[in-house]
């Protein structure tokens, strides 16, 4: 699968920060005190306990991974269709997605799955999980043993 290219962004602004919280609830992805940022160009982030001023954890999601990772926050906490994703990491216009999901289902969504489980390993390790919601779609939640500082 062909990557996105991703395209350079004024100084400074090519962080993110993503709180991950929905604010008056108790849905959370991260500690209270956390937050995960991340850079869009060149994919290194870093989650920041603001509680305890320092550094949780960092890492790297590489130039294939960046654009599904990307996608898949800025939907959080809704889930994101298969072919939504599959249009961030092709560069596809929906209508060929469509198409190829409908001639060769299986062969492009194992394609997606792969790419989702490279980045789970980056993602359990602040303890978040990417969901498989019923073959359509995949989501951010909680992994089940956090270990973000």
């Amino acid at each position: 699968m062909a990557s996105r290219s991703i395209l350079p962004l004024p100084a400074g602004q090519q962080y993110r920060r993503f709180a991950l919280t929905l604010q008056h609830t108790e849905i959370a992805l991260l500690p209270p005190g956390h937050e995960f940022t991340l850079n869009l160009e060149t994919g290194p982030f870093i989650v920041i306990n603001w509680t305890n001023h320092h550094i949780a954890t960092d890492d790297v999601f590489n130039a294939q991974e960046l654009p599904l990772i990307l996608a898949l926050l800025d939907h959080w906490p809704s889930y994101v269709q298969n072919e939504r994703l599959l249009q961030a990491i092709t560069d596809r216009p929906p209508e060929e997605i469509a198409y190829v999901l409908y001639a060769t289902c299986d062969t492009e969504l194992e394609g997606l799955h792969q790419r989702v489980e490279t980045c789970q390993a980056r993602f359990h390790q602040i303890g978040i999980h990417i969901e498989n919601i019923h073959q359509q779609g995949h989501k951010p939640s909680q992994h089940e043993t956090p270990t973000a500082n």
